[in-house]
């Protein structure tokens, strides 16, 4: 537990290493013979049914090239995303690009996957669970695809709603089959990858924002605590 969750915390986790940390959590309690650990991987499951959302499956179908490659669909540890869904969330993230229109918040139906299979156990040398999960994260990191055999359309981001729709889908075959991202993909890809995977970074400015402002430094402006704040982490760097 507290390996995966370091590694969902840090500086440089993005949306794809989430999901490896979690993958690792899961296994782990659910290879474990003590009661405490298959309870907390009962409860666990629950909750990243609940909370995991369609762009953690968008950004794992573009960084890997397909829908198939995540582990944690066939363990039955996430809720498999449909194709539909994959692909209204792609041209949500081109509108957000183009600006063509404002982004809403609506929730964007899941379809779940009934297939639960088994993940294929690796047999790993006596190493410690922290070297493990850098391991698992390091694999992830380093997963390319080949991203030179696609061109897309020479008009990436000024087509109409309707044939922006058809490009995206037309990419998506073109990446399932031969597994390179087109000029329209590889942008939307960039964009998933800046998302953290948790609210921490932001936790963090609070708490040092904290240190700063007191009971007897009420009085303080925002652009001062911004300067403070900013200061401090710039100074620390420098040591």
């Amino acid at each position: 537990m507290k390996v995966a969750v370091e590694a969902i915390c840090r500086r440089d986790a993005n949306l794809i290493t989430a999901d490896v940390a979690i993958q690792f959590m899961m296994k782990k309690l659910r290879q474990s013979d003590l009661e405490l650990a298959k309870r907390m991987y009962d409860e666990l499951k629950v909750r990243i049914l609940e909370r995991r959302t369609v762009w953690s499956d968008v950004a794992s179908y573009l960084y890997y090239g397909n829908d198939n490659e995540l582990d944690g669909h066939s363990a039955g540890y996430f809720v498999k995303s449909s194709k539909t869904a994959i692909t209204s969330s792609l041209k949500i993230l081109h509108d957000i690009v183009t600006d063509t229109q404002s982004v809403s918040s609506d929730v964007i139906a899941l379809e779940i996957d009934d297939e639960s299979t088994q993940m294929s156990e690796a047999v790993l040398p006596d190493i410690s669970l922290e070297s493990e999960l850098d391991l698992a994260i390091n694999k992830a990191r380093n997963y390319k695809i080949d991203e030179t055999q696609n061109d897309g359309p020479s008009r990436v981001f000024r087509d109409s709603r309707a044939a922006a729709v058809a490009a995206i889908k037309k990419e998506m075959s073109i990446m399932e089959s031969l597994g390179s991202r087109g000029k329209m993909l590889k942008p939307l890809l960039e964009m998933l990858m800046t998302v953290p995977p948790c609210t921490v970074e932001s936790e963090r400015a609070f708490s040092s924002a904290n240190n700063f402002c007191r009971k007897i430094r009420t009085n303080l402006g925002d652009e001062s605590l911004n300067a403070l704040v900013f200061l401090k982490y710039y100074f620390n760097k420098l040591k």
